[in-house]
């Protein structure tokens, strides 16, 4: 035995019998040195431990039964495992997991340990899986520790660490306690949310196996219930019949609009709807309603438009889901983008107007013009974009007013007509630009010509934004009035034969190429089999020459 200044110390080396003493944690240690050392009492009667006697080796002895030094005990015979272990395991959550396998099928020394290890969520959950595998292994004593699980939840249910671990690893087994498992999902919100996230099998067995705790689980969340209800009632609905606008109305939740709608002269409707919406879209008697769009608009297969009226996009979508019949005048009046996804639209009397200082992209659908007015900008202010479109042109479409972009790939077609034989020139007679954007294509098939006739003295209003923006002649003609045409800083692609008409006599009324200044020369690609001819007027090569 040795000692220090601050308290007694026992080193135990193999079996040492002592009789008669009182151990205290403030002036005694007991320190083992292997698992074979015990610390043997011949009288019992006489021995107290004192709180703090917590040092042992883990599955190993801390008293050794004198009068059974074949085996190792927890204990003397003559004390109950629980008074005996309960001072000296209690602060120390490696102790009781080592003795998590012998208290476990024991009803008396569950009594006793459940309060030592309800702080401990590690322990819990070990003592859980040792009660888990004795209840599903057949033991003889297993219908014991079935009638303490519900003390033990009831022990645990403030410790959501130790309640998600338990219902993390071992849902099966939780799932045959309805009310254990019920007090615990109400006390402990965290670990219910948790629940339902991760145990959404266990939870559909519960609920359906125990219809009176899901009752009291309705039942406590009644209010939550009715505002939930309450709430999806103002945001989802289904508009069975036709939607009568008279004064200005506001939608903008998840409705289902089967019918379409009628905006009234003079109302407008501000809508914000996700799903599709199908039916008659009509705007008054008079054209006089407004369509407001707060979010993108999806037109089923069956939507179309009755008659004419004002659009406000306000920058939003509006998406087509099938061919389109235009037959009135559609104003828009802020920006906005409609979206063809492949489909085409006609007109029947009807156009799209785009208003001033207003943006309007058509893209990615199919065209029909019989005439100029169906696709106009109403001022120099006005811009239209076409992005990937094919503009089938039935007759000649002038381009009078505003801003023309052509962006990806726009195809100008000469369109079949059985009453009428078609020229298919596309005019340009604004005063304001025509630009093709970066790796765009203006591409003109056969039969289908390009006429230069501006409002203004102008040569350059067709614009190439870089070397990638082309105009394609594939078999037509560029005609030229004596302002005459300059083209620069893009290419020209020139396939089949192809010709050029100009009514200027000189140079400054020619149809150039280049501009004589460097940087902005024309790219011409002719390719094989291809010819360009100067039929009228002149031609001005004023491309820099290259070192």
């Amino acid at each position: 035995m040795r000692k220090n200044t601050n308290k007694s110390l026992f080193l135990i080396t193999s079996l040492m019998m002592l009789n008669g003493i009182q151990l205290n944690a403030r002036s005694i240690t007991l320190h083992y040195a292997n698992r074979d050392a015990a610390f043997v009492v011949k009288d019992t009667s006489t021995v107290r431990m004192g709180a703090g006697i917590d040092q042992a080796w883990s599955n190993s002895a801390v008293v050794k039964d004198i009068e059974n030094e074949g085996s190792f005990s927890y204990a003397p015979t003559t004390f109950t495992p629980a008074n005996a272990m309960a001072p000296l395991v209690w602060s120390n959550s490696n102790a009781i997991n080592g003795l998590a396998p012998l208290v476990a099928a024991n009803s008396t020394t569950l009594n006793a340990y459940v309060p030592l290890v309800i702080a401990n969520s590690n322990t819990v959950n070990i003592v859980y899986k040792e009660i888990e595998d004795i209840e599903f292994t057949g033991i003889t004593d297993g219908h014991i520790v079935q009638s303490r699980v519900d003390d033990l939840y009831k022990r645990i249910r403030y410790n959501s660490n130790t309640i998600l671990h338990v219902y993390r690893t071992h849902s099966d087994a939780i799932r045959y306690n309805s009310n254990a498992l019920e007090y615990r999902a109400r006390m402990n919100s965290n670990a219910l949310l948790y629940t339902y996230r991760t145990t959404s099998n266990a939870l559909e067995y519960r609920a359906r196996m125990n219809s009176n705790a899901l009752m009291y689980t309705y039942r406590i969340n009644s209010n939550a219930i009715i505002h939930t209800a309450e709430t999806l009632d103002a945001l989802v609905g289904i508009e069975q019949d036709q939607i009568e606008i008279t004064t200005d109305t506001t939608i903008d939740n998840i409705r289902f609009i089967k019918n379409g709608f009628m905006i009234g002269d003079g109302a407008t409707l501000t809508l914000n709807t996700p799903l599709r919406v199908s039916g008659a879209l009509q705007f008054g008697d008079h054209n006089g309603g407004a369509l407001n769009l707060n979010g993108d608009l999806q037109l089923a297969t069956d939507a179309y438009f009755s008659n004419g009226g004002t659009i406000r996009g306000n920058g939003h979508t509006i998406n087509l889901n099938g061919d389109q019949e235009i037959p009135g005048v559609l104003h828009f009046t802020s920006d906005t983008i409609v979206e063809g996804n492949g489909n085409t639209i006609t007109f029947d009397g009807g156009s799209l107007m785009v208003e001033d200082a207003v943006s309007v992209t058509l893209r990615n659908m199919i065209i029909k013009l019989p005439s100029s007015d169906e696709l106009a900008c109403a001022s120099a202010l006005s811009s239209l974009s076409l992005d990937n479109v094919t503009l089938c042109l039935e007759d000649q479409y002038t381009f009078d007013s505003g801003r023309l972009f052509i962006d990806n790939t726009v195809v100008m077609r000469k369109a079949d007509s059985m009453f009428r034989s078609s020229n298919g020139d596309f005019v340009l007679s604004s005063d304001s630009a025509i630009t093709i954007l970066p790796n765009s294509c203006w591409f003109f098939e056969t039969g289908c010509n390009f006429c230069y006739n501006p409002s203004v003295a102008n040569r350059d209003l067709l614009r190439f934004a870089d070397v990638s923006s082309q105009l394609f002649l594939n078999g037509c003609s560029l005609y030229s009035t004596p302002t005459g045409m300059r083209l620069s800083k893009g290419s020209v692609v020139v396939d089949g034969k192809n010709y050029i008409y100009a009514e200027g006599e000189s140079l400054s009324e020619a149809v150039a190429f280049g501009n004589n200044e460097s940087g902005e020369e024309l790219a011409i690609h002719i390719l094989p089999g291809a010819s360009i001819a100067v039929e009228s007027g002149c031609l001005d090569y004023s491309n820099l020459a290259v070192g």
